[in-house]
């Protein structure tokens, strides 16, 4: 149906909408193209192209950011519309002195409703973490670095990119 060309995901009862996930994926999409130019999206990695890739990697934090916020509501913990007001106002104000990035939220239709729930969701995020950080003792740095201590760290890079310059 209609409705569901509409929805990319649905966590539980929430959906999650093709214009939201496309905002989203825009914010990513400049922020990548100024890093690596516009060219990168077509790289392959593992098979698939790096438009792929970042598409299902926003797709999952879409996800993953829902499903902490249902779990944050069930827990009790409500982030105050004043906070997010506050958040937004110290953003507009940013906004307002970033031209180039006024048009562009202007250009994808990135409002002040979206804004906010990106914000809400952030906070939503946070606070969950802490509480969790909480019970589990975590924000105890004596009792982390207990738990953490025997543990090697480990790194495994399997894809480098490097953004090479056009010769002239």
């Amino acid at each position: 149906t209609g409705v569901e060309k509409n929805i990319v995901a649905k966590v539980n009862e929430e959906i999650i909408s093709k214009e939201d996930f496309n905002k989203n994926f825009s914010i990513v999409e400049r922020s990548y193209n100024k890093w690596y130019g516009e060219d990168i999206w077509s790289q392959e990695i593992d098979g698939k192209t790096l438009l792929q890739i970042v598409k299902e990697q926003v797709l999952e934090k879409l996800i993953t950011e829902e499903l902490i916020t249902q779990e944050a509501k069930k827990m009790g913990l409500k982030i105050d519309n004043e906070q997010i007001d506050e958040m937004y106002k110290g953003f507009s104000e940013q906004l307002e002195k970033d031209e180039e990035l006024k048009k562009f939220y202007e250009e994808k239709n990135i409002d002040e409703e979206f804004v906010k729930k990106q914000m809400r969701m952030e906070l939503y995020v946070n606070e969950f973490r802490n509480r969790v950080f909480v019970e589990a003792g975590l924000d105890d740095e004596e009792k982390l670095n207990e738990l953490v201590k025997n543990y090697p760290a480990e790194v495994k890079a399997k894809h480098i990119l490097v953004k090479i310059g056009r010769a002239s």
